[in-house]
């Protein structure tokens, strides 16, 4: 209920208890020898209440001033965070693309000299493998650069749950074998169907599962499991890890924000535009048993 309705009411009780109070003192309401005590309660009341309702206005007027000066003030900072973000994407488009083909470039030459150096030549060999995975690594985060900079279009197909986990688990299985991690999968996902871009999801769930076996200690498992649940399905990737902090658990989709010293913090930023271009939204939350559980949930499933 608003104040003002709780003030006036206030109002007519407190006008109500001096009434009575001031009989109870002796003071008696008389004009023309009758008792007008229930005319000056009505005057004590309506007036007490009118104050009451007058009072309750101002401060909900000063409520709704202050709610849209908040309001304002956090359009302010999306619309400043989003020019920053329209900026930051266009410089990442740039530096991705005059970076990518010299890599490109080195890499190749890099291979060549690795391949004709003698098989004993054990040292060169190995600087050359070195410098090899850097390259890739600075391949990635170029991609991962234009990824997050460019315009999703997403081409929406009828495709069932279970052949985006097998897609899924086929690509991401290096990833897992280098940990010696076990992939499982949870739910009844051969029934369940969704339409959305079969490569931009599978690239979502690739990445969510990259992160859960950077953080599964080795002969862990992940999980993959689906759901449909209030006409919408959900998508998610659980492991046996630390966890997400829940102070953390809103930074962590944030652009550039990472824990990992070698981390981009681009990869859940680009996660969530996929999601997000599909309608859907993506979570983090804990795993019962300890560890991280992220969620994609997308509508119109069939």
């Amino acid at each position: 209920m608003r104040i003002r309705y709780w003030l006036a009411g206030l109002g007519l009780v407190v006008g109500a208890i001096d009434t009575v109070v001031l009989g109870l003192l002796g003071v008696t309401f008389t004009s023309q020898g009758r008792d007008v005590s229930l005319l000056v309660f009505g005057y004590l009341g309506v007036s007490f209440a009118i104050l009451g309702w007058w009072v309750g206005s101002a401060l909900e007027t000063r409520r709704r001033e202050r709610a849209a000066l908040v309001a304002l003030e956090q359009t302010r900072e999306r619309v400043a965070h989003a020019e920053r973000l329209a900026l930051l994407g266009q410089l990442a488009a740039a530096i991705s693309h005059e970076v990518r083909t010299p890599l490109a470039i080195i890499r190749s030459s890099v291979q060549n000299v690795s391949e004709s150096l003698p098989v004993d030549d054990l040292v060169a060999k190995k600087s050359c493998t070195f410098a090899l995975e850097e390259i890739d690594r600075l391949t990635r985060v170029t991609s991962l650069l234009l990824g997050f900079a460019r315009p999703i279009r997403v081409q929406r197909e009828r495709v069932g749950v279970g052949v985006l986990f097998d897609r899924t688990e086929l690509l991401a299985r290096r990833l897992l074998d280098k940990k010696h991690l076990t992939l499982e999968r949870g739910g009844a996902v051969g029934q369940l169907e969704a339409d959305v871009d079969a490569d931009l999801i599978c690239q979502v769930l690739l990445g969510l599962i990259a992160n859960a076996a950077e953080a599964t200690p080795e002969r862990g498992r992940v999980v993959l499991d689906a759901r449909r649940e209030a006409g919408a399905l959900e998508l998610s990737v659980t492991d046996n890890g630390p966890g997400v902090p829940a102070a953390l658990r809103e930074k962590v989709f944030e652009a550039f924000f990472t824990t990992r010293t070698d981390g981009t913090g681009l990869g859940l930023a680009v996660a969530k535009q996929l999601v997000e271009a599909h309608g859907g939204k993506l979570s983090v939350g804990e795993q019962p048993g300890g560890g991280a559980r992220f969620a994609l949930t997308l509508s119109e499933v069939a």
